[in-house]
C-alpha cells in the first residue's frame, strides 16, 4: 500500500506527490502531467512547420515542447539542468529518437 503524504498541482498542470511505499522507510517524489494538450499542440505546429522563418532568424527555430516530467528525466540523466542543455549531443540524439517524435514541433528531421 502507498501513502500520499503531500500532493500539489502546479501552474503547468503538473501534479507532484510525496509518497511512502508500504514496508519502505524512504520517500519518493512522483510527478504527473497530462501531456495530451502538449502533444496535440506539437502536432499542430509540426503540420504548420515552415523552414523559411528559420532562415530569417539566424538559424534558430523551435524544435520541441517538452513536458516537465520528461525534463526531470533528462535532468536525472545529466543531459539538462534547470532547463539548460549540458550535453548537446545527447539532447539532440534524444530529440531525434522516433519514440519521442510527438515532442517535436518541426519536420522531425534528425538533429544529431
Amino acid at each position: 500500500m502507498t501513502e500520499t503524504i503531500f500532493q500539489q498541482v502546479g501552474g503547468l498542470g503538473v501534479t507532484s506527490s510525496l509518497i511512502r511505499q508500504a514496508g519502505d522507510d524512504g520517500l519518493v517524489f512522483k510527478h504527473h502531467q497530462d501531456c495530451a494538450p502538449i502533444l496535440e499542440q506539437n502536432r499542430r505546429e509540426a503540420l504548420a512547420y515552415d523552414p523559411a522563418p528559420e532562415r530569417r532568424s539566424g538559424g534558430w527555430r523551435k524544435v520541441a515542447s517538452i513536458p516537465y516530467p520528461v525534463m526531470l528525466r533528462l535532468e536525472a540523466a545529466g543531459i539538462v539542468y534547470r532547463g539548460k542543455v549540458l550535453d548537446e549531443k545527447a539532447f539532440l540524439r534524444f530529440l531525434s529518437d522516433s519514440d519521442v517524435r510527438g515532442l517535436r514541433t518541426d519536420n522531425g528531421k534528425r538533429l544529431a
